[in-house]
């Protein structure tokens, strides 16, 4: 199958589009995009892991404006000699753009930038097995539905090789999703508007009944601008941004995300496992921000438990600074004890009888959190193993791992898909209390995971009334008064 790919070569009918606009329109509306996904929250943490130790590739049709003052300090290595476009300057500088008078840009300490043709990319890297300097890879484009399977077990194969976070724009529709957004092994990105809202993106389930996509990010944002030019022979000044839409620019959120969180993986002890594709997706999707009308699989349907969720906004909206305080919460092994309330571990389960679950016990109080009702979110995901990439096929059967949340020995919520490599929990209960997540592995045959979770105080109104005026006039007060 590879020799045949090789030969077809690869087609790409559309880039990941919308309406690209060369005008300005309401800034406001736009550069509220960093803020509602805490890009911004997160850079006024001033930790200094902002990407600096983690190299990115853009996989494009074109590529960027190397020049552009949006990306000053930043080394390119381009691996065709393509001409820049405004797309892929666009999309470049969600991911790791920085200038004065630019409020965008999420891994703004990025320095090392390699820039693949798609075409190139997936036959020189992804078929051929071959190896990049780069540990995240952003996709916005989509090859279509053609020899769907073979080309998803190519990328699934490759992320599970070289342990590199590939986030793809995802492309869809219940029952025609575009590869490579549908690869089981990579972060998939829905789309929103600027302020987290779904709209304009893609809708699951995929063709075999997986549920995708796995995050949703801002479709709108403010960017740095780029005329449709051949060559590079304009000069690019602190003026030249513009405010755009479309599908593409939803996937750099996720991917500055991914690069911050590996960076700040790499700098800090103890959290070395933080840098496996596994915990970057665990994390970001269990910190993610549920949207009005999130529900498991189809509404109103009785698939809560095989569909791990929502068909339209994945597990929520990218959360960056929260994703960050995930991962400093640090990883805390499985076992008898207790856990802290928020947290990860990268483990294995399954073999013998006596390594088939694992378990994670939260002890929640309401004198702890000063509430009443806790919320418990909590995302399990592993690799789909390929057993043959020449033939772009997969194993046999789906390594089928299952979470249950359990309390005094009930189960009060469980997700057991039997098609998708990840499960997701989300309840809310008013009983404090011992809770228990059960990792569940019924195989002779062992297999890496990654599991996190986040428990978080249900704020009673007068509790959130004391918090915001407490905040001072932050961004969150201003919205709470504001609705008042």
């Amino acid at each position: 199958m590879r020799e045949i790919l090789l030969q077809r070569g690869v087609l790409f009918s559309i880039i990941l589009g919308g309406v690209f606009s060369a005008g300005r329109v309401w800034a406001d509306a736009y550069t509220i995009a960093y803020d509602t996904v805490q890009a911004t929250a997160y850079r006024n943490l001033s930790n200094g892991f902002l990407g600096a130790a983690v190299g990115v590739a853009q996989i494009e049709l074109q590529r960027p404006e190397t020049n552009h003052v949006a990306f000053s300090n930043i080394v390119f290595t381009l691996h065709q000699s393509d001409s820049g476009g405004a797309h892929p300057t666009g999309v470049g500088s969600i991911l790791y753009g920085r200038a004065e008078g630019f409020n965008g840009g999420v891994a703004t300490g990025v320095t090392n930038v390699e820039y693949w043709n798609a075409n190139n990319f997936i036959n020189q890297i992804i078929l051929s097995n071959g190896t990049i300097a780069s540990k995240v890879v952003s996709q916005s484009y989509t090859g279509g539905t053609n020899l769907y399977s073979a080309y998803n077990a190519a990328f699934d194969y490759w992320i599970q090789q070289r342990k590199t976070v590939v986030v793809s724009g995802g492309v869809g529709t219940a029952t025609n999703w575009d590869w490579p957004s549908s690869a089981y092994n990579g972060i998939s990105v829905g789309a929103s508007d600027s302020e987290g809202n779904p709209t304009g993106g893609p809708v699951g389930p995929t063709q075999n009944g997986r549920a995708k996509p796995d995050l949703i990010a801002p479709r709108s944002a403010q960017v740095a601008a780029s005329p449709s030019i051949t060559g590079n022979n304009i000069t690019f000044t602190n003026s030249s941004y513009t405010s755009i839409e479309g599908v593409s620019l939803s996937t750099p959120f996720v991917a500055g995300a991914a690069t911050l969180l590996i960076d700040a993986a790499l700098g800090t002890a103890g959290l070395s496992n933080g840098t496996d594709p596994r915990v970057v997706k665990s994390i970001l999707m269990t910190s993610a921000k549920k949207m009005a009308g999130w529900h498991k699989g189809t509404n109103g349907a009785n698939d809560d438990a095989s569909a791990p969720l929502d068909f339209t906004q994945g597990a929520g909206l990218l959360q960056v600074k929260a994703a960050y305080d995930l991962l400093s919460a640090g990883e805390q092994a499985y076992g008898p004890g207790n856990v802290l309330s928020n947290g990860w571990d990268y483990a294995a389960v399954g073999g013998i009888v006596a390594n088939r679950t694992r378990t994670y016990n939260l002890f929640l109080s309401n004198s702890l959190f000063l509430s009443n009702s806790f919320t418990i979110t909590a995302t399990l995901n592993w690799f789909e193993d390929v057993i043959n990439p020449d033939f772009g096929s997969y194993g046999t059967s789906l390594e089928n791992l299952d979470l249950k949340l359990k309390t005094g020995g009930t189960t009060v919520q469980f997700s057991t898909s039997v098609v998708d490599n990840v499960e997701h929990i989300w309840f809310t209960t008013n009983a404090p209390g011992i809770y228990t997540l059960e990792v569940t592995h019924n195989s002779s045959t062992a297999t890496d995971y990654a599991l996190s979770w986040n428990a978080t105080p249900v704020p009673e109104p007068s509790l959130a009334l004391l918090l915001t005026v407490a905040l001072g006039g932050g961004l969150a007060a201003r919205r709470f008064f504001t609705r008042l």
